[in-house]
């Protein structure tokens, strides 16, 4: 059957996290394509530091959704929102979320159970809800942000590279789905290294860790770009982050028992460094 290329024209996409962090330098990049905007975020002022920062560095404004994504009903909410909006989606980026770094037994069950919530339940029903009007219109695309602790297994990581195992499997499973069909609709899975200057490594309680700092990581202008360069060009994975992108296949060639000897070592420190040198 024969493949679509992706019609990188600009139209109407929604982020989730726009504000900050990945979503914002992607929507900074979108913006000067002449897209129009929609963000979803959990805080309102965020949204409003985000769209004055917009308007300043890209002469224009989102408009915004204040709404927590870990509630059960955020989905259909969203969904409802942009439908009174009048807004048909051309681009559909599930950013938002969030992780908790420490040992499994150690952290809130809550709080691990909203993780999934967000950074599971949320981006399926936004596809499903999404996904049937990008249909019927012959174009569209869905990116979702997976991580690259969705294809290494990282101890003190435990729900949260789950959460991102899901989400990549499922987003290539969707395109898989979608080629098969025949369908115009395409699903791009993002794996960034750790990325810096987020408010992700303090809300994960990763202040103290060497993650964030080591040459493995990343920033969000260069998430954003890859994302922007695999829009036009049809790519459906994308691992962001030059040095990852070399280490990435290396690691996939080294035998179990030596990755789960490196892994151990270097995430016993870090969980070291998390938990206040407890054991």
């Amino acid at each position: 059957m024969a493949e679509h290329r992706y019609d990188a024209s600009p139209g109407t996409a929604l982020i989730t996290g726009g504000d900050r962090g990945i979503g914002y330098a992607l929507s900074r990049r979108l913006a000067a394509d002449g897209w129009q905007l929609l963000w979803v975020g959990r805080t309102p002022a965020h949204l409003e530091d985000g769209n004055r920062r917009l308007m300043t560095e890209a002469g224009c404004e989102a408009r915004v959704l204040a709404c927590d994504l870990s509630e059960a009903d955020a989905a259909v909410r969203v969904h409802d929102w942009a439908c009174g909006l009048g807004a048909e989606l051309d681009l559909l980026v599930n950013n938002a979320g969030f992780g908790a770094f420490g040992l499994l037994t150690e952290l809130p069950l809550e709080r691990d159970l909203a993780m999934l919530r967000l950074n599971n339940a949320t981006v399926h029903r936004l596809t499903r809800l999404f996904l049937d009007g990008m249909q019927r219109r012959g174009r569209g695309t869905i990116v979702n942000i997976a991580s690259v602790a969705g294809l290494i297994p990282m101890p003190g990581f435990a729900a949260y590279s789950g959460t991102k195992a899901f989400v990549h499997h499922y987003t290539r499973c969707l395109d898989l789905e979608l080629r098969a069909t025949g369908s115009p609709v395409r699903a791009i899975s993002v794996c960034p290294a750790a990325v810096r200057e987020t408010g992700f490594q303090h809300e994960a309680g990763m202040q103290d860790t060497s993650i964030f700092r080591d040459s493995l990581a990343t920033t969000p202008d260069v998430v954003a770009r890859d994302i922007h360069r695999a829009l036009r060009s049809g790519r459906r994975i994308v691992v962001s982050g030059r040095a990852m992108r070399w280490v990435l296949p290396l690691a996939e060639l080294l035998p179990r028992w030596l990755q789960d000897r490196y892994l151990l070592a270097r995430y016993r420190r870090e969980l070291s460094a998390a938990t206040g040198n407890r054991d």
